[in-house]
Parts: C-alpha cells; structure tokens; sequence
C-alpha cells in the first residue's frame, strides 16, 4: 500500500507559476482574463463579473449567492492541468481551502479534503483525482495512467 511518504520527492518538473497579475480561483477575472490556479479557467457571468472556476454550464448556477445567469463564455486560455504525481495542495485545492483540515507533508489526508471524490469526479481537463492505494492521499493522475501499479480512473 502506498503512503505519503512513498511518494513524496517524486514530483515532476512543474511549469513556472502563472504571472502574479492572474486571479485566485473563484475571484473575478473579468480585468485579467487569467487564472493563476492550475486548471482553472476564467468563465464569464456577465459584463462585470467573471470567475476562475474548472467548469461552466450556462444558466444559473444554484450555488450562486444570486439567480443571475452565466455565459460561460471563456476569457483567455486555461492554467495548465497537475502532474500524475502532483497533489491537491499543488493545484491549488488544498485541504485548508475546502474544509480547514490540516496538509500532511504536503498532501491532503483524506479524499474528501480535496473538496471532491478522488475515486469520480474530473477535475482540470483530463486530469483527475485518484486514491493512492490503501487509502493513502489524493494525488492527480492522467486517465488511463499507472501509479504503483493501479490505473487512474476518469
């Protein structure tokens, strides 16, 4: 079974950060029409708001504070998506922004910390969330790839 600590150290070479005029994910980019989270992409609501979210669906979005609908038109280009051996934390979806529990040497400690389920649910383009085998941390993988010998799921 694999732990963190068999997989910390194996990071891939990552990209520079984005510029530092780019905005925090879910902050409005209408100005900068960049996001400086990984995989995240500007989408626009209307004329004065914009924000870096993964998806969009047009219409309202029942998690908004207000009924107004979304155009989810793309401003700008995405962040590029994580490395297989990246973790939440390196994509900008640590545990201490979704639900305030504490990072293990850099990875989240449960499936849930990553604010979704590791096992179903996509995430930047065509990475997606996987469960170290055991039980162990959320890591990133491409779908279809191999990580001690478990195939990631998309």
């Amino acid at each position: 079974a694999a732990r963190a600590a068999d997989v910390v150290g194996l990071h891939e070479h990552k990209d520079p950060p984005p510029a530092s005029g780019c905005t925090w994910d879910f902050k409005n980019c209408s100005a900068t029409r960049c996001c400086r989270g990984l995989g995240m992409q500007c989408y626009e609501k209307d004329s004065t708001w914009a924000s870096c979210k993964v998806q969009c669906r047009p219409g309202v979005d029942p998690y908004d504070s207000d009924t107004d609908p979304w155009s989810c038109k793309e401003l700008g280009e995405r962040t590029r998506g994580a490395g297989r051996t990246e973790t939440c934390n390196d994509v900008r979806v640590g545990a201490s922004f979704w639900s305030g529990k504490a990072l293990q040497r850099g990875y989240a400690k449960t499936a849930k910390a990553c604010g979704l389920e590791c096992h179903s649910k996509a995430w930047c383009g065509v990475w997606t969330f996987g469960k170290a085998p055991g039980g162990g941390p959320c890591l990133l993988g491409a779908a279809g790839e191999r990580f001690n010998q478990h195939v990631w799921r998309r």
